[in-house]
């Protein structure tokens, strides 16, 4: 998944990252709906069930600059490389797993 979420050039399409996550989140049995707040920057809201918030992040990202491979997770010395991996798209994938 968060292979999946890396991938994409979220300081250009933000949208594109909230479409994956809905899905991923419908899949799990949320209700989800995108908030056209901006056209390229929907809010995402999921619920299930009853209670409060699960999570609340960002899922965009600073652009690449020079940065090689931004957008392939890769394994180096133990940690994962990629953009966004870290933050916050690490974080994104770990509560949709969790949830």
């Amino acid at each position: 998944m968060l292979e999946q979420l890396v991938a994409i050039p979220s300081h250009q399409r933000e949208s594109e990252v909230q479409r994956l996550v809905a899905r991923l989140l419908e899949r799990s049995g949320f209700r989800v709906r995108l908030q056209e707040v901006d056209p390229r920057r929907p809010n995402l809201v999921a619920s299930r069930g009853r209670g409060g918030p699960v999570f609340c992040t960002h899922v965009d990202t600073v652009a690449p600059f020079r940065h090689p491979r931004p957008f392939t997770l890769r394994r180096a010395r133990g940690r994962l490389i990629g953009r966004g991996a870290v933050d916050a798209k690490g974080q994104l994938a770990a509560a949709i797993v969790a949830a």
